[in-house]
């Protein structure tokens, strides 16, 4: 991710002359969000425009793309709103595309010719990723730790099935321990 030094401001802020310190402010603040992981290759530009669509439209912001979304008068109190979101709106579209994106690769992945290291760390990279969307505010401790564990458990789930079939013995060994243990023994196991 690149950061934003104070050479880059000035730069910036003379692109914009007209906007309000407020607006500078959201500016600084905004970042790049990766709305699909599908790579553009030639053969997918239908795919990753309707990936993308559907994200915008889910934003509410595709009047922006239609020029349904009127420009408001330069002197309209509403100018100075409509002009960032539509400056924005590529940069701040929010989070639920790349969730569905990270699940989306959750459910593809397999161990097939990689090591188990490599499959148990390209899971744990992903998973990591998706944590970093959680939001979740807890009444209580109890029912932090009780969802906690409950995804501990998915997790582990999802890395027994995507193991190889020479694996078979040792899943049904795991599976059959009530409690599942941590995921870290499980993999070391």
């Amino acid at each position: 991710m690149s950061e934003v030094t104070s050479e880059t401001t000035p730069t910036l802020a003379a692109a914009i002359p007209e906007k309000t310190s407020e607006t500078l402010q959201n500016y600084s603040n905004s970042h790049s969000v990766q709305i699909t992981t599908i790579r553009l290759n030639g053969d997918n530009f239908l795919c990753r425009s309707q990936s993308v669509l559907m994200y915008i439209r889910g934003q509410g912001k595709i009047g922006y793309i239609t020029c349904d979304k009127k420009v408001p008068a330069n002197d309209d109190l509403l100018y100075a709103t409509w002009d960032a979101e539509n400056s924005t709106m590529y940069s701040d579209l929010g989070n639920q595309s790349q969730v569905f994106e990270l699940t989306l690769m959750l459910g593809e992945i397999h161990q097939e010719d990689d090591y188990l290291t490599k499959y148990f760390n390209s899971l744990k990279r992903l998973w990591q990723d998706l944590d970093l969307f959680n939001t979740y505010e807890w009444k209580s401790v109890d029912d932090c730790n009780y969802h906690k564990k409950i995804v501990e458990d998915s997790r582990i789930y999802k890395f027994l099935t995507g193991l190889n079939v020479e694996f078979a013995e040792v899943r049904g060994r795991i599976i059959g321990r009530p409690p599942l243990p941590p995921i870290g023994e499980v993999f070391a196991e």
